[in-house]
């Protein structure tokens, strides 16, 4: 996914917890923190002159996996229905 979709979908999650997002900026150097240690793989796409140059993110994992790794985080902070079905 594109860095805006996944900042979008983020804020989405966040404020359904009626909590405050962090800035768009903050999310982009999270992913690069993820892609460094190889959670997730970016890859720079172009869309000529006018679409410009964006980065296009993929985990590296299968979403049960991080789920997997995460349920101490899970167990604490609670989960997103959407997030549910990958933990069972």
């Amino acid at each position: 996914h594109r860095s805006r979709s996944v900042y979008q979908r983020y804020k989405e999650l966040v404020e359904s917890a009626n909590t405050e997002p962090v800035t768009y900026r903050r999310v982009q150097q999270y992913l690069e923190s993820f892609k460094e240690m190889n959670v997730t793989n970016a890859e720079s796409r172009h869309r000529g002159r006018s679409g410009g140059t964006f980065l296009v993110h993929e985990l590296n994992y299968n979403v049960e996996a991080v789920a997997g790794a995460l349920m101490d985080t899970i167990e604490q902070c609670g989960m997103h229905s959407s997030v549910e079905q990958y933990t069972q």
